[in-house]
């Protein structure tokens, strides 16, 4: 998968597709990334990816093409798992 400014223009539209390779291409490492940071709790990382791609469809309107879009998932998965083991 190349993120480029097509695909992000893609994702700003909302497009199934571009969503769907989006996270067919970064599940596992920020479920990774969210399973170390909620103490290997496997049903707390499952929740909390799930939330982290319902938030980047939600705000995928304020990416810009010159986004790192990865990085930004990652602050999603960040911002959720602080919540979450803050709580």
């Amino acid at each position: 998968m190349e993120i480029n400014g097509a695909f992000i223009k893609q994702l700003r539209q909302r497009d199934n597709n571009a969503f769907k390779t989006l996270y067919m291409e970064t599940k596992t490492m920020l479920y990774n990334y969210i399973l170390y940071k909620v103490n290997g709790s496997v049903s707390v990382a499952e929740d909390i990816l799930s939330e982290v791609f319902v938030n980047a469809i939600d705000y995928a309107g304020s990416l810009t093409v010159t986004h790192n879009v990865t990085a930004w998932l990652y602050r999603i998965a960040k911002a959720k798992s602080w919540t979450i083991s803050a709580g």
